[in-house]
This record gives structure tokens, C-alpha cells and sequence, in this order.
């Protein structure tokens, strides 16, 4: 089976613009009509159940980049198809994406650019536990790697 692989998202600027970063709060509330999944009585001046304004840090940044190794054709079709927003709170309408642009490219920098890691990549000196295979959330089977951007050699 041919897989393909890629990097990280990284944020680019064009001449003139710049990225910003915002704080947005959404507010997390007690659902009163889910009241009898509750043992006891909820306390809502304190603890898991207290109404908060929670935070969503927010990037505004026009274009993003990233590199993969496959077919240009077959990786923009599966980008398009599935991937319609990016980060948190997307049902809210934060993260989305207008447009996918795949170009070919001569290196394969997918991994290593410039001596830089790419992606979470396995390092007995890392500093970050983390799979390196998906889900990349789950716990199981996590190892030593180096962060993105940090200096990675073969």
C-alpha cells in the first residue's frame, strides 16, 4: 500500500501583511435540560459545573503552507473532500478553509527542510512524548520526539 506523508502547518506571510493573534471567549454553560444525568446536587457557583468564559485564542493569517510526498492529483482531492476547517470551535465558523492549492515541488521536504524537523519525529533526546503515527492524540504507544522546527539529523 502507497501512503503519503507530510508536515506541520506553517504560517506564511506575504510582503505587507502580518499574522495576528486574538483572544475570542465562548461561554460554557450548565445544560439545565441534562440535569438528571447528574448524581447529587450540582453545584454551579464553583467546580465542573460553574458557567465560564473559556478561551479561544484565534491566528488570522491568510495563507498556510505545508509539504507532502504522493500524488499532486490524489492528495488535493482528498484535501478538498475532507478538510473543510482547521483548529477548534469549527462548527462556530472559526478555521476555515476558502481554498487548497497543491504545487509540485523538486525536494521532498515533507520531513527534514534545511536541517529543520518538519514534524513530531523520533529524538532520544526529545523533549515532547508524542506518536508519530495517527491518531496522533491517542496515548498509546507515544515515544521520545524532538518539537517542529527544532534541528533534526538522520
Amino acid at each position: 500500500m502507497k501512503i503519503w506523508h507530510g508536515s506541520a502547518l506553517f504560517p506564511v506571510t506575504k510582503e505587507g501583511e502580518g499574522i495576528h493573534e486574538t483572544l475570542r471567549y465562548w461561554r460554557k454553560r450548565f445544560r439545565q435540560n441534562r440535569v438528571e444525568l447528574t448524581a447529587g446536587s450540582p453545584n454551579l457557583t464553583g467546580g465542573s459545573y460553574k458557567d465560564k468564559n473559556m478561551p479561544a485564542p484565534l491566528m488570522l493569517v491568510s495563507h498556510m503552507m505545508a509539504y507532502g510526498s504522493g500524488n499532486r492529483k490524489e492528495v488535493q482531492k482528498v484535501l478538498r473532500k475532507h478538510i473543510k476547517s482547521l483548529g477548534r470551535k469549527r462548527a462556530a465558523g472559526y478555521g476555515r478553509i476558502i481554498n487548497i492549492d497543491c504545487v509540485e515541488i523538486a525536494d521532498d521536504w515533507s520531513i527534514v527542510k534545511d536541517g529543520q524537523a518538519m514534524r513530531w519525529l523520533p529524538d532520544e533526546n526529545g523533549t515532547r512524548t508524542q506518536r508519530v503515527n495517527p491518531p496522533y492524540w491517542n496515548n498509546t504507544d507515544r515515544i521520545k520526539c524532538c518539537d517542529v522546527g527544532d534541528l533534526w539529523q538522520f
